[in-house]
């Protein structure tokens, strides 16, 4: 389930990825992609599973593994195709800056596990927003909307604890 986990990143960001081709009347480029994906994929299977059957008697993890390796060659793909224009160098600093805030935060949360879930869970979240501001992973503009959001956020709850006039 863990190596299942892992896929998720990716997956997501194929579905982004197709989504800009989409917008970009390229889906057909898109719909090859997948198909090479779905010949891809059962040719790891035929070499993982019986390995990680007989390796760890357990065949899951190849096909977990093989998915894996499937979507990151989809992500590969997609960066090809999608190209500079749309991800250029700040947007692919701004990945990599997510990036590792996230792992960041998985590694203080799992060093911390041992607290408890709150404390881990509590300490994974600072360390993912102080290396996000330390990193200026967020645009001055994101960072202004993000304060009007809780202004308005703010003032909606006071007006609803306020008692009403009589």
């Amino acid at each position: 389930m863990v190596l299942l986990g892992l896929c998720i990143p990716p997956m997501y960001l194929n579905i982004m990825l197709s989504q800009v081709l989409i917008a970009a009347k390229r889906q057909f480029v898109w719909t090859w992609v997948m198909l090479g994906a779905t010949v891809v994929n059962p040719v790891i299977n035929l070499f993982l599973i019986p390995q990680t059957q007989s390796r760890f008697d357990n065949g899951a993890i190849g096909a977990a593994v093989s998915l894996l390796l499937t979507e990151i060659a989809i992500v590969g793909a997609g960066f090809c195709l999608v190209g500079r224009r749309v991800l250029g160098r700040r947007a692919l600093r701004r990945f990599a800056a997510g990036a590792l805030a996230s792992a960041a935060m998985w590694g203080v949360g799992f060093a911390a596990r041992g607290l408890g879930t709150v404390p881990s869970v509590t300490a994974g979240l600072l360390t993912f927003v102080v290396l996000a501001m330390a990193l200026h992973l967020l645009t001055p503009e994101e960072v202004q909307q993000i304060r009007r959001r809780l202004r308005r956020r703010t003032r909606a709850s006071e007006g609803e604890a306020a008692p009403a006039a009589s």
